[in-house]
């Protein structure tokens, strides 16, 4: 008997849904109105029980998570039976990226758009666990960056031959992607999963251009179990030689819409390069390039050797992935990355030389950038520039704010109380 890929629509499913959609969103105001829109629920109600407990209650959420869970259950019927759920417009926002400087266009759902794509991920959740691939990193819940980094270094190391790497990337990856495309594929793997094709056509209608957007939970589920599709692909090319069937790739590994090949040969990787563009092209319409020519990957001899060297002649050839460089033996920075972590860690250090402290966005720009260097072999760069005793204070001012963002919750908390009770005040006095 083949093994169901799909969950049926039911309330359980639906208060997994509100509960993973609202998770660490309990205190944005529009959250709170959209729970006195939905469940009747004032918001002095919630900021009483916050009061008086320090954070809400597990019963009181419990009871609003089912509430909404009710009401999720009537969207998705209404849905399923083709009425239109009426969901705000998708807003774009362009907003700039640390790390490169690109100019990204985010997008912002409303509420109950982002709960059908949770809901729509539960249902096709083992769909997804049967799809996906262990060399998928991004946006996938425990790895990361540095989970690439030392995947693709244990490769590297095993007796698999491999020798060269070549790295891809996907143009406008998400507006390649149509929801149409996918709701396809999801008729052949899940037929009988017929409430999720409703909800797969309503996403593709509130959706600009009707292709996958940047900052949808479900999008980014959705991207991934596309490029498991093209991960198997390439890893069945393959060539005759001498009657046996030669692989063309050894290993794939993808960061999002980058792509790692890893392979003996460099004419093979060119050639399994070729074929996957145009196949991705044919079936997905996305457009595949290479972003660097094959690159020869030294032998674990070759890079002990260079270590003897000084300047320029210590390097050595590097997969470029995920901001990490990774040889056979060893981690290091990106080449560009290096210089903004450095320049941050000491104009930290001047900061906390010249005022004992420093400020709040530079406390937080030393805890981000610190786990790179933590998880690279960068131990002189780490020594050199404080890296430890900059976390130390950075860590004592994020508590600082801390606290300062708990005092202010409950300032408003307070107000929201006292503003209820002089409306009530004037309303008996006005009734007197």
């Amino acid at each position: 008997m083949p093994k169901r890929l799909f969950r049926d629509f039911d309330h359980t499913l639906a208060f997994l849904s509100v509960s993973k959609a609202l998770e660490n969103k309990w205190r944005r105001r529009d959250v709170v109105s959209f729970i006195e829109e939905w469940t009747g629920r004032s918001r002095l109600e919630l900021a009483r029980d916050e009061l008086e407990r320090g954070a809400l209650s597990y019963g009181l959420k419990y009871e609003i998570l089912d509430e909404l869970a009710l009401t999720v259950e009537d969207m998705v019927g209404d849905i399923v039976r083709g009425i239109d759920p009426d969901f705000d417009p998708v807003r774009n926002q362009l907003r700039p990226d640390g790390n490169t400087g690109k100019i990204r266009n985010i997008a912002l759902l409303c509420i109950r758009h982002q709960i059908l794509g949770h809901v729509v991920k539960l249902g096709i959740e083992p769909l997804l666990r049967a799809r996906l691939l262990p060399t998928q990193h991004a946006s996938i819940p425990e790895k990361g960056q540095t989970g690439l980094a030392r995947q693709v270094k244990r490769m590297l190391n095993r007796k698999l031959g491999i020798q060269y790497a070549i790295k891809t990337d996907c143009t406008g990856a998400y507006a390649s992607v149509q929801y149409s495309v996918i709701t396809d594929i999801f008729r052949k793997e899940i037929p009988r999963a017929r409430w999720i094709f409703p909800c797969m056509r309503i996403l593709e209608r509130y959706a600009p251009g009707g292709h996958l957007i940047i900052g949808g939970y479900l999008d980014a589920w959705l991207f991934n179990f596309v490029m498991s599709y093209a991960l198997r692909y390439v890893l069945t090319l393959n060539k005759s030689r001498r009657g046996n069937r030669v692989p063309l790739v050894i290993r794939a590994v993808t960061f999002m819409d980058d792509l790692l090949l890893l392979g003996r040969n460099r004419r093979a990787l060119l050639v399994a390069v070729e074929r996957l563009k145009e196949w991705m092209f044919d079936n997905f319409g996305m457009s595949l390039h290479a972003t660097t020519d094959p690159l020869r990957i030294f032998s674990i001899e070759e890079e002990k050797a260079r270590k003897h060297r000084h300047g320029a002649g210590r390097g050595c050839p590097a997969v470029d992935m995920g901001g990490y460089l990774i040889h056979r033996t060893y981690i290091t920075l990106r080449k560009r990355n290096a210089p903004k972590i450095i320049r941050c860690f000491d104009r930290a250090w001047a900061e906390y030389k010249r005022t004992g402290t420093i400020k709040r966005q530079r406390a937080c720009q030393i805890i981000a950038r610190n786990g790179m260097v933590k998880n690279s072999n960068s131990f002189i760069l780490s020594e050199k520039h404080h890296a430890a005793e900059l976390m130390r204070v950075a860590r004592r001012v994020q508590g600082y704010w801390s606290r300062e963002a708990n005092r202010k919750r409950k300032e408003y908390i307070f107000n929201v109380i006292a503003k209820h009770e002089i409306n009530v005040r004037a309303l008996s006095c006005f009734d007197g």
